[in-house]
């Protein structure tokens, strides 16, 4: 899809954080585009460690979660420079990484929609006292998702084995 743009250039693909890592070494990019869910080392890992060794590279997530409290941790801890969707058409994708590269952040509507969710959630349920796994169980609750489905959104949300299949 990418390769068709001439003002961009695809320097590497990796199915892996470890791979990303050695590959930056020899072939800095601009930009980084990483999905949140990998195996053994997560984008968010990912992004922490770049975001620490080399504070120049900018990086663009994408992810199928909509669970703000990974898109929190993202955006506030990680740093990430732009997250959208998997789903998000090309010419999103393409602003997106125009957007970036121009030294400006690009989080898609849909996004900063569960991240604001996330954040009322977090400042309505600070007098309840209740920890982020539970306000996760209850979001699942409130998806009308049994017990298999809660654990699966639990481990997919926190670094899961990538081959497994989730139910919604």
């Amino acid at each position: 899809m990418l390769n068709t743009r001439k003002n961009l250039k695809i320097i590497a693909e990796a199915t892996s954080a470890e791979n990303i890592l050695q590959l930056i070494r020899f072939n800095e990019p601009d930009i980084l585009i990483t999905d949140i869910m990998m195996p053994a080392m997560t984008g968010f890992d990912l992004t922490l460690q770049l975001k620490k060794e080399k504070p120049h590279i900018k990086i663009l997530a994408l992810s199928m979660s909509e669970d703000g409290g990974m898109i929190a941790r993202m955006i506030e801890d990680a740093d990430v420079d732009g997250y959208i969707p998997k789903a998000a058409g090309k010419q999103e994708l393409i602003s997106a990484i125009e957007t970036i590269v121009a030294g400006n952040t690009c989080y898609s509507q849909q996004v900063m929609e569960q991240y604001n969710t996330y954040k009322a959630q977090q400042s309505d349920n600070r007098s309840f006292n209740l920890t982020a796994r539970e306000l996760q169980v209850i979001e699942c609750i409130t998806r009308h998702f049994n017990n298999r489905q809660i654990a699966n959104f639990h481990q997919r949300t926190h670094g899961g084995n990538a081959s497994e299949k989730y139910l919604p």
